[in-house]
């Protein structure tokens, strides 16, 4: 038995960043018990669909998304489930979802149309993102996008209409 968050090593490192830190560095609830999944009363949702973090505090989440049997799980995409409804591709990966969360200026939401962001004038910067950005530099060599809608939009073009086919034909139809 091993102490790891999680059997992906990337999800690890952010583990042991977030620990480490112990404070904000992007706008997200944070993370959560890894794979834990208790909204979903079909097995196949519960396999397929791996929660890992907080999106806001409020009950949203991020998830991966276990499109087949890959054993590389930092390579499948990630999906934003919103806690009033909705589920929505949010990056292609989880290097991509990096530099997803080093981009997010206030907190993410979504309906079942729409992904969008509450903006917060007053809202100040997270204490640790130049850490986080110094980390995702540090350790993958990337740095944030400059533009979070680019993240989305490439998970949209590359997956959205395996995501459709699987989501909503079999599950939401």
């Amino acid at each position: 038995m091993t102490d790891a968050y999680s059997p992906i090593p990337e999800l690890n490192l952010l583990k042991a960043f977030v620990d480490a830190t112990n404070e904000g560095f992007t706008h997200w609830g944070g993370l959560t018990t890894y794979g834990y999944n208790a909204f979903f009363k079909d097995p196949e949702l519960i396999e397929r669909l791996l929660p890992f973090a907080d999106a806001d505090y409020q009950g949203s989440l991020f998830a991966l998304w276990r499109f087949d049997d890959q054993s590389d799980l930092a390579a499948v995409p990630i999906v934003l489930l919103g806690h009033e409804g909705g589920i929505h591709l949010i990056a292609r990966d989880l290097r991509e979802f990096f530099r997803f969360l080093g981009s997010l200026d206030c907190p993410i939401a979504c309906d079942w149309q729409y992904v969008f962001y509450e903006e917060d004038e007053e809202a100040e910067e997270p204490a640790a993102r130049e850490e986080y950005l110094a980390w995702l530099d540090e350790q993958f060599g990337l740095f944030p996008a400059d533009d979070p809608d680019d993240v989305i939009e490439a998970a949209k073009a590359e997956f959205q209409e395996r995501f459709d086919a699987w989501m909503f034909t079999r599950f939401l139809s």
